[in-house]
């Protein structure tokens, strides 16, 4: 086997056990906590090879290599973890007023206007609640709405919820693709 292209581009090693990571962490984002903590055991119990390895036993060398493998492989879904929760939110069942940022220029449907916009808090009549997430808010058009630009800000009275897929076995995974752009609800 060839390895020169491994000895001169050594990072190759660390990449790709973290892009797997990446990929294994979003296809199994659903039963992401009890995978990743099978995963740190893991690397806990190579951890414990290291030091094997320091103890100058040569026939143990190899458990270094595994240990930086495992280590990678946790980050990078870990990472990806990480990315896709700060997307779940619960919002509330009820109609409920949100102060938005419009984050982008808004985009004409064909009988509305698709705005993207950041949820800086939660307004009930006796508090306020900071959110800190991105939505999709779809606004009728008339007149005040078509003015609308960026870093606009706007008290709406909505029903926020979470995205859906339509249930279908073979259809586009929307909720994924909204996700991966850090959308939280529409």
């Amino acid at each position: 086997m060839n390895t020169a292209c491994l000895h001169q581009y050594p990072y190759i090693r660390l990449v790709i056990p973290w892009i797997a990571g990446v990929f294994c962490g979003d296809w199994f984002f659903d039963q992401s906590a009890e995978l990743l903590w099978s995963i740190l055991a893991f690397c806990l119990f190579t951890g414990l090879s290291i030091a094997f390895y320091y103890l100058e036993r040569y026939s143990l060398r190899w458990c270094f290599g595994v240990s930086v493998f495992a280590l990678c492989f946790a980050g990078g879904w870990g990472s990806i973890s990480w990315q896709l929760k700060q997307t779940v939110y619960d919002f509330p069942e009820k109609e409920t007023v949100y102060r938005v940022q419009l984050t982008d220029t808004p985009e004409a449907k064909e009988r509305t206007l698709l705005c993207r916009v950041w949820l800086e808090g939660q307004h009930d009549s006796s508090y306020v609640c900071p959110i800190g997430r991105k939505a999709i808010l779809y606004l009728q058009k008339d007149s005040l709405v078509t003015q609308l630009k960026v870093g606009d800000e706007l008290f709406v009275s909505v029903r926020i919820s979470s995205p859906v897929n339509g249930g279908n076995f073979d259809e586009f995974d929307y909720v994924r693709y909204l996700m991966r752009h850090g959308i939280s609800g529409t």
